[in-house]
């Protein structure tokens, strides 16, 4: 969802180039090729599978380093302004895993298929979401507030 609806949200809607951003981005690619490696059994170099885990654990230190150097301009007073971010981080905490845990427990869902739906939703926002925000127009600041809150605060 983050590589297509999140970037066609954050690139604006309506025309085709921004309908062609959500589509043929970078993680659409890499889940596709990844695709296509799992189906095939394809079993890659070392030397390749080694970069890629090194990229993949840069991931993390590099998007806090983003949200960091957002937050760098900001107030600190601001960071925890605004009525949005505490009801945003409400939703998020708090309201949307108790709905997916009643809704989970009316189906008839019991233990380990209850308890990890709730979990999952119960996490804190992705850093990867400043990013999106950064790259595709968005407000990178705000973000960097809600991911900085969701993650250092609570």
């Amino acid at each position: 969802m983050i590589w297509t609806a999140g970037v066609f949200i954050f690139s604006g809607r309506g025309n085709k180039e921004n309908l062609r951003k959500a589509v043929l981005n970078p993680g659409i690619v890499s889940v596709f090729i990844g695709l296509i490696i799992f189906l095939f059994s394809i079993s890659l170099p070392a030397p390749i599978i080694k970069t890629l885990e090194i990229v993949g654990s840069m991931t993390t230190p590099l998007s806090m380093i983003i949200i960091g150097s957002t937050l760098a301009d900001a107030r600190i007073k601001s960071i925890f302004e605004g009525f949005s971010v505490y009801f945003g981080s409400f939703v998020r905490l708090i309201f949307i895993p108790l709905a997916v845990y009643f809704i989970l427990n009316f189906i008839g869902l019991k233990d380990f298929y209850l308890s990890i739906p709730v979990i999952i939703t119960a996490m804190p926002a992705a850093a990867n979401t400043v990013i999106m925000a950064e790259k595709y127009g968005g407000n990178a600041e705000y973000a960097s507030k809600v991911v900085f809150y969701l993650r250092f605060y609570l």
